[in-house]
C-alpha cells in the first residue's frame, strides 16, 4: 500500500487498481459532486487546466465525456454508465479518448460509504483489461493526477457546504 497525500492506493490482483479518499463531506453531497457537470467542471484535472467538455448523461446506458485543455494539448476520457445507486455506487467503462486507446476500456467501480461523522469513504476501484495496460496508466502519472483532482474535489466540496454567497 502507498500513502499519497490524501489518497492510499492499492494495486490488488494483476489488473486492478484501488483509490481510497476520505472527504470531509456528507456521502450525497460527495456523490453529487463525483457525477453532476457543475460539479465536475470545478474539481477534475490538473490545476493549470481547463475544462473544454464537461457531457453527462447520469443514467443507466448513458454516457460521459471530459476533455481538458493543458500546457497545449487536450487530454479527453469518456465512458458509459452500468450502474448508479446514488448515493452509494456509480459503476461506468472509461477509455482515454484518443484513437491508439480507444479500445483499451476499464471498469471504474466508485464506493461512496458514510463513516457515521460527516466524512465520506470514496473506494474506487479500476479494473483493466490487462496488467500490461494498467501498468502502462500507472506510468503516465495517473495516481499523482487522481490526487489533484481529489485535492481540487476536496476544496470544491468545501465551497459546496458553504451554499449560495
Amino acid at each position: 500500500m502507498n500513502a499519497t497525500r490524501h489518497m492510499t492506493t492499492t494495486e490488488t490482483r494483476d489488473n486492478s487498481f484501488i483509490a481510497k479518499r476520505v472527504f470531509n463531506a456528507p456521502q450525497q453531497l460527495v456523490f453529487d459532486a463525483y457525477t453532476q457537470p457543475e460539479h465536475i467542471r470545478n474539481w477534475w484535472g490538473m490545476e493549470a487546466s481547463t475544462m473544454l467538455v464537461c457531457d453527462v448523461d447520469l443514467r443507466v446506458g448513458g454516457s460521459y465525456r471530459y476533455a481538458t485543455e493543458g500546457d497545449g494539448y487536450e487530454v479527453a476520457f469518456g465512458g458509459e454508465y452500468r450502474e448508479i445507486t446514488p448515493p452509494t455506487r456509480v459503476v461506468h467503462t472509461e477509455f482515454f479518448d484518443v484513437p491508439e486507446y480507444r479500445d483499451t476500456i476499464s471498469i471504474v467501480t466508485v464506493d461512496f460509504s458514510d463513516q457515521g461523522d460527516g466524512t465520506t469513504l470514496m473506494t474506487m476501484t479500476i479494473d483493466y483489461p490487462s496488467a500490461e495496460v494498467m501498468q502502462m496508466v500507472l506510468q503516465t502519472g495517473m495516481a499523482e493526477g487522481m490526487n489533484v483532482s481529489f485535492d481540487r474535489m476536496d476544496a470544491h466540496l468545501r465551497v459546496m457546504q458553504q451554499g449560495p454567497a
